[in-house]
C-alpha cells in the first residue's frame, strides 16, 4: 500500500497564540525595525503586512517590510510585495 499524504498539515504547538515584537535588521535602506512576532498558527488567509517574525519550533520566516505573507489552503506561508 501507498503511504498516505495528508491534504494539508495541522500545525499546534506550545507557542500557538504567542505573538509579541522583536527589534530586527532589515538591511543598510531599511535599518533595525520593530517587528511583530507571531506564530504560523496565528497566520491565515488574510495578507498580513510585513515587518513579521512567524516563529515556529525549527526555523524562523522573515516577512520583509515591504511585502505581505498568508497561509494558502496547505499551510504554507506565501509572501508577495505589498
Amino acid at each position: 500500500a501507498q503511504p498516505r499524504v495528508p491534504h494539508a498539515i495541522a500545525y499546534h504547538d506550545r507557542l500557538a497564540d504567542v505573538r509579541g515584537e522583536r527589534r530586527a535588521y532589515f538591511g543598510p535602506a531599511d535599518g533595525w525595525m520593530t517587528a511583530r512576532t507571531l506564530t504560523r498558527h496565528a497566520l491565515d488567509e488574510t495578507p498580513q503586512r510585513g515587518p513579521i517574525l512567524v516563529r515556529e519550533f525549527d526555523t524562523m520566516v522573515l516577512v520583509p517590510p515591504d511585502f505581505c505573507a498568508a497561509l494558502d489552503s496547505h499551510s504554507n506561508i506565501v509572501m508577495a510585495p505589498s
